[in-house]
């Protein structure tokens, strides 16, 4: 069991950007929390998808948290619930519990938890956050390239139009080639994927979605 408290608009900032790339009919019905560091720096980080593109935000925490670190998913739903904790806390700090492989508590304003159950079963695949990790992970290393013709799903690009950050909104990209996922950072803590679409490859490659884009399945 861990417990944590981090400041409101933090959060607020990262339920909001994790909902961005969580449509309602995403084929995803979860996102992941993780307690972690980012260079010894307590942190906690949420991670969402909707197969086509994906984004990973991080805030620091304002106390190490008590007992290990955790990783939990989260289903849409009660991440709305979260995201409106949140903003209705404003300037104030918020109080989470995460138990291990069984979901995570906030305390409410009346000294009370209130309950949030795992939903790991609506990942699909199962290895779901292991796949972003290693693309995201992987096109950090990467040598930029700009090719001669690139095609992108507007609607896809969108959700980054949506990301809030401290400082700086400059979208940078990283194109590592015309078929490769590019890497979008925003600030300096969000990192995101998005595959361009490549419609006449869309038959022969298995990482090319029905709709004609790449997704992380």
């Amino acid at each position: 069991m861990t417990q944590f408290s981090i400041a409101a608009p933090e959060l607020a900032r990262l339920t909001h950007n994790a909902l961005a790339f969580m449509p309602a009919r995403s084929a995803v019905g979860a996102c992941r929390l993780t307690i972690g560091r980012d260079r010894g720096t307590p942190v906690l980080e949420i991670t969402a998808t909707d197969l086509y593109a994906a984004g990973k935000d991080f805030a620091e925490l304002d106390d190490f948290p008590r007992g290990t670190f955790e990783t939990i998913d989260l289903s849409r739903e009660n991440l709305v619930t979260f995201d409106k904790i949140a903003r209705a806390k404003k300037k104030d700090e918020v109080r989470i519990e995460i138990r291990h492989q069984d979901g995570m508590s906030v305390l409410d304003d009346n000294g009370a938890w209130m309950p949030f159950l795992d939903a790991s079963d609506r990942r699909q695949p199962v290895d779901l956050w292991e796949r972003v990790d290693e693309t995201l992970t992987r096109l950090e290393r990467v040598s930029p390239v700009i090719p001669e013709f690139l095609m992108i799903d507007p609607s896809i690009m969108a959700k980054f139009a949506k990301v809030k950050c401290s400082g700086e909104t400059i979208c940078d990209l990283y194109i590592a080639g015309p078929d490769e996922p590019i890497l979008v950072k925003i600030g300096s803590t969000f990192r995101g994927a998005i595959m361009p679409v490549s419609r006449d490859e869309a038959v022969a490659s298995d990482l090319i979605g029905p709709e004609g884009g790449w997704d992380f399945s």
